[in-house]
């Protein structure tokens, strides 16, 4: 079973971390420039990092996407992507 997502959300800093596992840090992978993930040694996602979601955030390649969106949108905070169907 997955563990369900937890958003936190500095607005001020124009940041947010959405938390999906506890565990410790190890390493971090970009997907872009605002978009950061942060793993533990073992390889499982920690948390996905975002910058300057008041623009929107692109939801492109990222782990999770549709929990993702669901979370974003439960906060009022804009989902975008550009893949097409």
């Amino acid at each position: 079973m997955k563990r369900r997502l937890k958003l936190e959300h500095d607005q001020e800093a124009d940041a947010l971390a959405i938390i999906v596992r506890p565990g410790e840090f190890s390493y971090t992978t970009e997907l872009d420039d605002n978009r950061l993930l942060d793993y533990d040694s073992a390889g499982n996602l920690l948390e996905i990092e975002v910058l300057y979601p008041s623009l929107g955030v692109n939801l492109d390649g990222m782990p999770r996407a549709a929990e993702v969106a669901e979370l974003l949108s439960r906060h009022g905070i804009k989902a975008l992507t550009t893949t097409t169907h």
